[in-house]
């Protein structure tokens, strides 16, 4: 439905994180908590979708997809992940697929269980001493699910690893603590299982640095690249 309102009081964006072959009466979507509420029973007007940037093309053609997804940017790296993830389980494409989320800190992987993802390699930024020290000197607010950093070089140090129940799975989740991937020997690995430039994609979805920084290597592995800049 739409409200005139809409152009004059405040609004939220959101992306719809759910794809039509899920055939659900409900879709899920990821929100950015800030001073807009969402209120039970409410009425509010929706906006309708926008056509996608990604071409048809990518969707029949891509043999290799390597997906990266910054805070709230997993609410579009899901589905694009869940979409190729159902070609190779039920239509058995091979397509070489990696799904990435990077998220300052641990709380945020709530967002995990309520989608259902599984599959993903996730790296939480944040040691739990650092999120101890955000915590107490920004309270809650710090762990907003988009805020991450737009310092992206990578660093490593201890890490706890843990994976999801059946991490002997195909597809199973892997979460890595207190570190950054080191982008371009993670990524480079996926990409370089294929060798048609065309047909080979880096999808990057985040802040404005980590979506450079997947451009530059997307060139630099000579592949096809495409961004969607999630930035308040």
């Amino acid at each position: 439905m739409y409200n005139p309102c809409y152009w004059l009081l405040p609004s939220h964006p959101y992306t719809v994180a759910s794809i039509q072959e899920e055939r659900s009466p409900y879709v899920s979507l990821v929100v950015k908590r800030n001073r807009f509420a969402l209120e039970p029973f409410r009425r509010y007007s929706l906006q309708p979708f926008f056509k996608s940037s990604l071409s048809l093309n990518f969707f029949q053609t891509a043999e290799s997809v390597t997906i990266v997804s910054g805070g709230s940017g997993i609410s579009l790296g899901l589905p694009l992940f869940n979409y190729f993830k159902r070609k190779v389980q039920h239509e058995k494409k091979d397509i070489k697929l990696l799904c990435i989320w990077i998220t300052p800190n641990a709380g945020d992987l709530f967002v995990l269980e309520e989608l259902e993802a599984e599959g993903l390699e996730v790296y939480v930024t944040r040691s739990g001493r650092e999120e101890e020290a955000a915590e107490s000197l920004e309270g809650l607010e710090a762990f907003e699910l988009q805020s991450l950093d737009d310092d992206f070089h990578a660093y490593e140090e201890s890490s706890q690893v843990t994976h999801s129940p059946d991490f002997t799975d195909e597809f199973a989740t892997v979460v890595k603590h207190g570190r950054r991937p080191r982008f371009e020997k993670i990524l480079a690995k996926n990409v370089n299982r294929t060798i048609d430039y065309a047909n080979k994609w880096i999808v990057s979805c985040g802040p404005t640095q980590l979506n450079r920084d997947c451009q530059q290597l997307a060139e630099k592995l000579k592949c096809q690249f495409f961004g969607e800049e999630y930035a308040m």
